[in-house]
């Protein structure tokens, strides 16, 4: 079997005054489908594969990253808040519409990305304010309420899922949601939340502030600095982009690994490409470029 990625010199990427975060084995560059350049990429809780959307950002594919195999999972899906479940067997996303009143629509839906079957868990909805997988059940809060919906053999527990409701930042325990928004809501505009793998704290960023973590009540707030697109690798560890833009684009980019406890940090792409919208799993952390390049970092 032909090579599937091109490993890359990891000296490239070694910067001095950066501490080891993550214990990184390889960086390669994957070798994509015909045709493919990705917008985003999503890795699945196992590592084995990725699901990404092409450039005009619609659209899902699955590309096997030991065999290169590319799957359509959906051609009209938006790549948006794209969740994968914990077996891998269920990729949830939505599909956008416009109205003749020109009122903009989401349905969310999940597809088996075996039988690619489709299923529709929240229809035609202007209120989608926040989804995640809690093993392999569906969490999802529609209109402030809390919806879930299994997808295996039996509904696991639920566990706290943040989202964004006019640019607060909410929390569902139990299934009730409430307010949580630490730096107050008065001119303050949250997005990217997420919570910790053990359920325990809140991972999010404050527009013009950068990138914070916080515990379920909203205490104990630390900052972690200028990480956009923040995401979890484990209970300790995160991954997020350093960018800069011109107002019309971004300029510089580079993937950052951060320790929360002690702030350490480490630089994980090379600053030569624009690195963009990380997204790791305990094995692996993928990231695609400006140019719709997409990269695989092994963690050992």
């Amino acid at each position: 079997m032909k090579k599937f990625c091109v490993s890359l010199a990891l000296a490239a990427i070694s910067l001095i005054g950066y501490a080891q975060v993550v214990n990184v084995a390889s960086v390669k560059k994957v070798i994509l489908p015909q045709g493919t350049a990705v917008d985003k990429a999503v890795v699945s809780p196992a590592g084995n594969y990725v699901v990404v959307s092409d450039l005009n950002a619609r659209g899902l594919k699955k590309i096997d990253l030991t065999t290169g195999k590319s799957t359509v999972l959906s051609k009209t899906a938006s790549n948006y808040d794209v969740r994968i479940s914990a077996d891998g067997s269920q990729v949830m996303f939505r599909e956008y519409s416009v109205d003749q009143d020109r009122l903009r629509w989401a349905t969310l839906k999940t597809v088996n990305t075996s039988t690619l079957k489709e299923q529709t868990l929240v229809a035609k909805s202007r209120d989608i304010q926040g989804t995640a997988f809690n093993g392999n059940t569906a969490a999802i809060v529609n209109k402030g309420k809390f919806i879930k919906k299994p997808l295996g053999a039996k509904a696991d527990a639920p566990a706290p899922v943040a989202s964004i409701d006019h640019g607060a930042l909410k929390l569902t325990v139990n299934g009730v949601t409430r307010n949580l928004s630490p730096q107050g809501t008065a001119g303050q505009s949250y997005i990217w939340p997420s919570v910790s793998p053990n359920g325990k704290q809140v991972l999010y960023y404050l527009v013009g502030e950068g990138c914070f973590v916080c515990d379920l009540n909203g205490k104990n707030v630390k900052r972690l600095g200028a990480l956009s697109a923040p995401r979890w690798i484990d209970d300790s560890t995160i991954v997020g982009m350093r960018d800069e833009d011109n107002g019309v684009y971004i300029t510089r980019s580079v993937v950052i690994a951060k320790n929360i406890e002690n702030l350490r940090e480490q630089q994980i792409s090379s600053s030569s490409i624009i690195a963009l919208y990380p997204s790791a799993s305990k094995k692996n952390i993928v990231f695609s470029t400006d140019k719709g390049e997409l990269y695989l970092v092994t963690l050992k």
